[in-house]
């Protein structure tokens, strides 16, 4: 039996010496900096034409691509060595894949797997990957009336548009006749347009009712279109002070209990108006309106009063 199996024996022996040969090489006869080949398929721009061939890895690990006047299209193999500083520790070797283009702008993907000296990693991501965390996001919109259509407006000759809505209450300036009501409305209601000439100036057309208010035992009713320019002031990116001055056509009708010296019937006619406010831009399309608007309307009796009129309301802009 020891004749039979000596044989076999020998033979493995003869394999157990080999594979410490080939490791004690491995051990002592690691090129320091790195060395390697690798191939490449893809075009040379530089002269034109079609090259496919070996490249001898440079031990600058900055040259381990082909010379940057070449741009390469296709796939290549790397295989390499351990870098400088890895004596003394198994030779690491990195495989993987890589297409892109090998230009001073290239941009390339690849995998790699491997060990160099003691450190391993992801080394061909780490050298050719392109940070995108540095690119600036999309703008987003600041200031009043940024982000919208700046080209759209009812009202001609001006671009930003807008529409509101808004309610309050009244105050009428008049005195009554002793012994009777002489309340003011108490509550109103504006709906307007407006568009911009330019940031600061614009045109606003709207239309205004108070409701009825019980005075000289009847009532009196206000309503009327008011036409104004604008005048926007910016305080913040966000908040801005409103100005406007126009001219109103209103409609006033004027009842009073029987026996009350009064006058009273329907007017109608134009007189002067202005106002301030205030509005919040709190995103690109909606605003809060915080308004005062004098009104100065013609009553029965041939007579001019201002109608004051405080609202609160939402401007959209288109």
């Amino acid at each position: 039996m020891n004749e039979i199996h000596r044989p076999a024996r020998c033979a493995i022996a003869a394999a157990v010496l080999s594979l410490v040969a080939a490791h004690a090489v491995a051990q002592t006869g690691a090129a320091p900096n790195g060395s390697g080949t690798s191939t490449y398929q893809g075009t040379d721009s530089t002269a034109g034409g079609q090259f496919d061939g070996a490249v001898r890895n440079n031990p600058d690990p900055s040259s381990q691509r082909p010379p940057s006047s070449v741009t390469n299209q296709g796939s290549g193999t790397y295989e390499s060595t351990s870098t400088p500083g890895s004596q003394g520790t198994p030779a690491g070797s990195m495989s993987g894949s890589d297409t892109g283009t090998s230009s001073p702008m290239s941009q390339d993907s690849g995998n790699t797997m491997g060990t160099t000296g003691a450190a391993s990693g992801d080394g061909a991501a780490s050298r050719y990957s392109t940070d995108l965390s540095t690119l600036p996001s999309e703008p987003t919109a600041a200031g009043p009336g940024a982000g919208y259509d700046s080209s759209y407006s009812w009202l001609p000759y001006t671009t930003s548009g807008y529409v509101g809505l808004s309610i309050g209450t009244g105050d009428i300036d008049s005195s009554c006749a002793a012994g009777t009501k002489c309340e003011d409305p108490d509550g109103a209601v504006h709906i307007f347009t407006g568009g911009m000439f330019n940031p600061n100036f614009g045109l606003q057309l709207g239309y205004f009712r108070l409701n009825d208010a019980d005075r000289n035992g009847g009532k009196t009713k206000i309503s009327g279109v008011n036409l104004v320019l604008t005048g926007v002031a910016p305080l913040t990116n966000t908040f801005s002070l409103v100005g406007r001055v126009g001219g109103t056509y209103g409609w006033t009708d004027v009842s009073a209990a029987p026996g009350v010296v009064t006058a009273t019937g329907d007017e109608t006619g134009f007189g002067a108006s202005y106002g301030v406010g205030v509005a919040w831009d709190f995103n690109r399309n909606w605003s809060v309106t915080l308004d005062w608007d004098r009104h100065h309307l013609k009553f029965p009796g041939d007579d001019k009063k201002n109608t004051d009129i405080a609202t609160i309301g939402f401007k959209y802009r288109f």
